[in-house]
């Protein structure tokens, strides 16, 4: 009695090895852009009514008297804001007499060639400098009248008095600006009244830019909130975790926060100990912003001082610019790549090598084109091998038929034999998987680079205007569902490479079905399309190249083979 047939490995080991390939690419993907488990939300209380003043009912006595009480503050007069201006070779920095705030916040170093203002579509009294009086970020920041009483392109002094039923102190902001920090020193000077105590709440504002057009927004184009703790980066609040009602969350003992876009962030830290960061989402019918802050508790004796310190750093994502500030000042701001360390390596990996290059060739399209050529030459051995192998197993066809003829039916006996013939004519079955892996590593390194990689903004090859966006070559005049108005044209020629390049590789095992063959050769490559339709054109360009690479060494070896056929003929 026959045995039933078993799983034959050689018959699928390229759709195993296909199928792998794509679940670890798909996995990276999703791994790499899922939001942070939400926590668990902390009550909100609800705001203040308009009109009344922020300084909060969590403002009390300091001695046994009774606690002060918050009274309305008086209608104020519609007076135009006195604008100042900080700056220096990296930020020009302009602050408004309203709230003491910056309203505006220009770094001048942008790739682009144009000033990004890191205040850009930020809510009103959302911005950094912005305080409220209390431990609610949902409460409504202090719109108090400052006036400037010092001022010089480095540093401002804001000074207001704060009045409360028979209590008075003086709030004052310093300013001051040092290449891309800006430090803040919170200062209240008790004048009359009984001594106060509670807590003071610092804005790291609510927005960034630049702002960017629907269709010019892809999955990396997120405002987040984030916080770092240690050598800990975690997602405090970004869009995909919203909902239709505001998310509130509050966690001690972390050492700055941030708010960050594709290519910029801006970070806030305290001086001094104690301090809790809170976030908040603010949504509404139009706006749906992250917007995260500092909590300090304070206590002002009567006839006395309290102070505190802060520091708002704006800064690319600029790794090289980032590694320097990381090792001259022992804070970890790269933690922003959000990334594992084997992937923030395997990123740099690739980064220092590409900036070295693009030096000289001043062109990113072009240097991506000598890294893959440096890259295939370094696997190119490898890759020969397993081309030679993969012809070999070819060749070995009619043996193979024998083996499945003389065993028929018996599963066991046939994989012992086909094994036994392989190690006689020494061909390693797995040397044709390994190197369809290969590329898998650098693919995942390129695409955690090119997703926030500044350097590479509006970088421009060929029809391709940006290499950090799709190409986008043509318009369409109607939107096709999944697609949307552009058609793009790079990844229709990286998958028209791919099946080239499946075409014409050796198949090693040339019993496989045409089903098999159809769905590796097609349906693969496909899948493909889908995966990079809306990935940056630089990371398309890099596997259209490396694609056409492969198959011209899988050209150049089945030429070797047919020259060595026809030589003995002759």
């Amino acid at each position: 009695m026959s045995q039933p047939s078993g799983f034959n490995l050689e018959k699928w080991r390229f759709p195993i090895a296909m199928v792998l390939s794509f679940a670890i690419i798909l996995g990276w993907v999703w791994f790499t852009q899922k939001n942070a488990p939400a926590q668990k939300p902390t009550p909100a209380a609800a705001p203040l009514a308009a009109g009344v003043s922020n300084l909060t009912a969590a403002v009390s006595a300091v001695s046994p008297m009774a606690p002060v009480a918050v009274m309305a503050a008086p209608a104020e007069k519609a007076i135009p804001a006195k604008l100042a201006v900080l700056e220096n070779d990296d930020l020009r920095i302009t602050l408004s007499s309203r709230g003491g705030v910056v309203v505006s916040n220009l770094y001048k170093k942008s790739p682009k060639g144009s000033f990004v203002d890191f205040e850009e579509g930020s809510l009103s009294n959302h911005h950094c400098g912005s305080l409220i009086f209390g431990n609610k970020l949902d409460q409504t920041p202090l719109d108090q009248a400052f006036e400037l009483s010092e001022s010089s392109p480095r540093h401002q002094v804001w000074r207001a008095r704060i009045e409360q039923a028979g209590a008075a102190y003086d709030l004052v902001k310093r300013y001051d600006l040092n290449s891309n920090d800006l430090k803040l020193t919170l200062r209240m000077e008790h004048r009359v009244g009984p001594g106060l105590q509670g807590s003071l709440m610092l804005l790291n504002g609510s927005s960034i830019g630049p702002s960017l057009p629907a269709d010019k927004r892809t999955s990396f184009d997120v405002l987040t909130a984030a916080r770092v703790t240690g050598n800990s980066y975690n997602v405090a609040l970004a869009p995909g975790m919203f909902s239709s009602t505001s998310k509130y969350e509050t966690h001690p003992a972390t050492e700055w926060i941030a708010l960050h876009s594709r290519y910029y962030f801006k970070a806030l830290r305290p001086d001094q100990g104690g301090a809790v960061a809170h976030f908040l989402a603010k949504h509404d019918s139009v706006t749906n912003l992250p917007v995260g802050g500092y909590e300090v508790p304070f206590t002002l004796a009567a006839g006395g001082v309290y102070e505190s310190r802060f520091t708002y750093s704006f800064l690319p994502k600029d790794r090289s610019l980032l590694s320097k500030l990381t090792d001259a000042t022992g804070i970890q701001f790269y933690k922003i790549f959000d990334q594992y360390e084997i992937m923030y390596l395997l990123a740099n990996a690739m980064y220092y090598p590409m900036t070295f290059i693009n030096g000289f060739v001043k062109n990113y399209g072009i240097t991506i084109l000598i890294l893959t050529l440096f890259l295939k030459m370094i696997t190119w051995p490898l890759n020969q091998k397993s081309l030679v192998t993969m012809q070999k197993m070819q060749s070995l066809k009619p043996k193979i038929d024998e083996i499945q003829k003389s065993y028929k039916g018996d599963a066991q006996k046939i994989n012992q034999a086909t094994m036994a013939l392989y190690q006689k004519e020494k061909v390693n079955p797995l040397s044709g998987c390994l190197p369809m892996l290969i590329p898998m590593p650098v693919f995942f390194a390129l695409y955690s680079l090119f997703r926030n990689m500044i350097e590479m903004d509006l970088q421009s090859f060929l029809w391709i205007k940006d290499l950090s966006l799709p190409d986008m070559a043509f318009l369409l005049p109607f939107e096709i569902p999944f697609i949307g108005h552009y058609v793009n044209l790079l990844p229709i020629i990286m998958t028209l490479t791919q099946v080239l390049q499946s075409v014409r590789t050796p198949q090693p095992d040339a019993s496989a079905n045409s089903t098999q063959t159809f769905i590796f050769k097609y349906i693969f490559p496909f899948m493909f399309l889908f995966i990079l339709w809306s990935m940056p054109s630089a990371l398309v360009l890099f596997w259209t190249l490396q694609n056409i690479v492969s198959w011209l060494q899988a050209e150049w070896v089945r030429s070797r083979k047919n020259r060595a056929v026809a030589a003995p003929s002759r």
